[in-house]
């Protein structure tokens, strides 16, 4: 009771929205609401590693302990940040891709370890394997300039290996969560989870396993050439 007058009122959050009185609505102005937008920070392709060859071949081996990656996880490790480091390219990124595309190297797909081909280049499902390469590193070096190729228009340092380089419109892509739907179809989430392996990577402590598989391939090496 207001003055003898009915006074009805229809408050929200602390806000009179619709004031009556005498049975006479009196519209107050609305509050002013803010939005916030979220802010959505994406990972460059270019950049330099921030993870050891140790923290990513402990890691791949612990994902997959068969003698085969034992065999070769450090080299790899090593190939990519080497190859990464020539081309301006994340080396350690790009590892956890090649994780995501070989199944932690136990393949089973179309590509078979054989091909050197360490990302599906070529590869389109149905058999198709996609394209070989001679050594590993070459493998790793073709994979390096391919995502060079999305990420930026700066030319190779290297020359070409990748068979698949001038089909690429250069620097359109430039964050691995751009490749969603471009290197993997239809790739929902594709970037997303090639950042998710990195960042578990990034975690991993180098254990005595790892320095001791480390020593003595240093030691089988040493004899090779003896």
């Amino acid at each position: 009771n207001y003055f003898g007058k009915i006074q009805i009122q229809c408050v929200k959050d602390g806000k009179i929205l619709v004031e009556y009185t005498a049975n006479k609505p009196v519209v107050a102005e609305p509050s002013i609401v803010e939005q916030v937008v979220p802010v959505v920070t994406k990972n460059p392709i270019m950049g330099e590693s921030d993870v050891s060859y140790l923290q990513m071949a402990k890691y791949l081996i612990s994902n997959n302990n068969s003698q085969f990656a034992k065999e070769n996880a450090i080299n790899l490790a090593k190939y990519y940040l080497e190859e990464g480091k020539v081309e301006g390219v994340r080396g350690d990124i790009a590892f956890a891709q090649a994780l995501k595309e070989t199944g932690y190297l136990k393949f089973g797909g179309d590509v078979v370890p054989e091909q050197n081909n360490f990302c599906g280049l070529g590869t389109t499902g149905g058999g198709v394997k996609g394209a070989y390469f001679e050594t590993q590193r070459l493998g790793v070096r073709a994979q390096i300039q391919h995502l060079k190729a999305y990420a930026s228009v700066d030319p190779l340092v290297n020359d070409i290996v990748d068979p698949r380089y001038s089909l690429v419109v250069k620097g359109k892509y430039p964050n691995w969560e751009d490749l969603n739907g471009h290197w993997a179809v239809p790739g929902i989430g594709y970037g997303e989870s090639i950042i998710d392996i990195y960042k578990k990577i990034k975690l991993t402590i180098p254990s005595q396993e790892i320095l001791d598989l480390e020593s003595a391939q240093k030691e089988q090496a040493e004899i090779t050439v003896e």
